[in-house]
């Protein structure tokens, strides 16, 4: 029995049912705001390097993953989000 679903996580990448993206960025930027949320407390015991390498590879590194898919479909109001 195939069951349908309003949304699909594939290879890191969220989609829903009408492929607008929205539930991505929704579920991206709920993830980097939670972590830029918690550097906040410890980043008095980091050196400004390691801020750098941990924003890299936490916050970028997730901002921009499969954004050549979703980058040039989505809309302003979502753009505005990033």
């Amino acid at each position: 029995m195939i069951v349908s679903k309003n949304e699909l996580k594939i290879l890191g990448v969220n989609l829903d049912c009408g492929i607008t993206w929205e539930l991505h960025l929704q579920k991206t930027i709920s993830k980097v705001r939670s972590l830029i949320f918690w550097l906040r407390f410890v980043r008095r015991h980091l050196s400004l390097q390691d801020k750098v390498r941990i924003v890299q590879a936490q916050v970028i590194s997730r901002l921009t993953f499969a954004s050549p898919v979703w980058s040039h479909t989505i809309s302003f109001r979502l753009c505005a989000k990033i």
